[in-house]
């Protein structure tokens, strides 16, 4: 019961606090962005935002996979759990490499042919990209790290780095659009920013592990490598339709329509990192490999009462803006489409928001394929029907979608977790 004590005390706070700051940042910034950038360009550097933030939420599986080792027993040991961060540290630079390379070189084809931009707006537009490309590298081997630190539930570390990281990411294209509205130097903003939380992190986690224990082993190697394929495959589908959509959605309808989308999506899915950081504090107690299922039971059930008060409350509080606040930030001619989209969302992050905690629990029973199962049926059915429903319904039509597909997810989820409990 110790651990379960400071689950929901000192580390629940700590995760609040590492996702709600990050969430109150984004209410902060994104309506300055607007102001300061104008509508056409907001939505260009809200797609550079949302590169970063796909690499700030999605790691490969790495943190999924240090939150399953970590916890056991023989990664107790300062020099096993300093090989197993010297694995993770490994992996996290090479996979960086290869996906920063891709992103450079895929960035002309989409700025030019999917974006539309031509002349000296896509020579921008393309470095832009791949500029904001280089903070691929140290997202990934902050997330390894930020794993580390959770796994041996050192919560307050872990989101102390996660504030610095998630406020400076935003803060650095505010600070830098009163000064310069270059896209190039917005990206470079926030590039650097990804350096200097990375360094934050290392700082952090050199006070929990000593540098000279971090070793590399090819046991170690293989089998972070065999857990993270299932769940980086799976957390890859989970990131893409939460933070990734709108790179789809972006051939389908306005700059105008873009715009409010992206807005109304980056305000609310904030609010995911709620229930995720109540649920990610119980993934070593899910993990460990000293308490049966028959305890996880109660842990599970107070924590989904938690997180519906949490988002009951949330409810009531994104109703109060839409109908009094988004009239007052958005231009007259499209607060009505504005509202409408925000309600559609909103339904979809009370679903989003009740799939945290299967979701965790599956992951840290080690059914990270199964996940990967339930991600790529619904991966399937969305690039099947999404780009029908965009054509035809246009940006409400993507709202609703993205919409259903969480509904989806959620009763999967949800299913397969009751299944497992009750069968402890």
């Amino acid at each position: 019961m110790t651990f379960i004590k400071r689950s929901f005390s000192s580390n629940a706070l700590w995760s609040l606090a590492g996702g709600g700051i990050s969430a109150l940042a984004a209410v902060a910034a994104i309506p300055a962005l607007i102001h300061l950038l104008g509508v056409e360009k907001f939505a260009l550097v809200s797609l550079l935002i949302s590169l970063n933030l796909f690499f700030f939420v999605y790691d490969f599986g790495l943190t999924r996979a240090m939150h399953f080792f970590s916890p056991k027993i023989g990664h107790q040991r300062e020099s096993e759990a300093g090989s197993l961060i010297g694995n993770s540290l490994v992996v996290a630079i090479v996979l960086g490499v290869l996906v920063t390379l891709i992103a450079i070189l895929a960035s002309p084809v989409f700025t030019s042919t999917w974006l539309n931009y031509t002349g000296q707006a896509a020579d921008a537009a393309t470095k832009a990209f791949q500029i904001t490309a280089f903070g691929i590298i140290p997202a990934l081997i902050s997330n390894a790290i930020k794993g580390n630190l959770e796994g041996r539930l050192e919560f307050k570390k872990a989101n102390v780095a996660k504030i610095v990281s998630g406020v400076s990411l935003l803060a650095a294209p505010v600070g830098m659009a009163m000064i310069n509205d270059s896209i190039v130097m917005l990206a470079v903003a926030m590039m650097l920013t990804r350096f200097g939380s990375l360094a934050f992190y290392f700082y952090l986690l050199s006070r929990v592990i000593r540098p000279h224990y971090f070793s590399i082993s090819p046991e170690g190697l293989k089998n972070i490598v065999g857990y993270a394929f299932w769940a980086g495959i799976s957390g890859f589908f989970a990131t893409l339709f939460i933070y990734g959509d709108r790179f789809i959605v972006a051939g389908f309808i306005s700059p105008e329509e873009l715009a409010i989308y992206i807005a109304s999506q980056d305000v609310l899915i904030r609010y995911l990192l709620v229930p995720w950081s109540l649920a990610i504090v119980l993934s070593p107690y899910f993990s460990s490999d000293t308490v049966s299922l028959d305890s996880f039971k109660v842990v599970y059930a107070k924590a989904v009462n938690s997180i519906q008060w949490l988002t009951l409350c949330f409810i009531v509080l994104v109703c109060l803006v839409v109908r009094f606040l988004v009239p007052v930030w958005v231009d007259s001619q499209l607060i009505e489409l504005s509202m409408q989209i925000n309600y559609i969302m909103l339904i979809g992050i009370i679903f989003a928001s009740f799939a945290q905690l299967p979701l965790i629990f599956l992951y840290a029973q080690g059914k990270a394929k199964l996940i990967t199962i339930i991600f790529v049926f619904e991966g399937l059915g969305y690039l099947l029907v999404a780009p029908l429903v965009f054509d035809a319904f246009g940006v409400l039509g993507a709202a609703s979608i993205w919409t259903i597909r969480l509904l989806i997810e959620f009763m999967l989820l949800n299913y397969f977790a009751k299944r497992f409990l009750l069968h402890a």
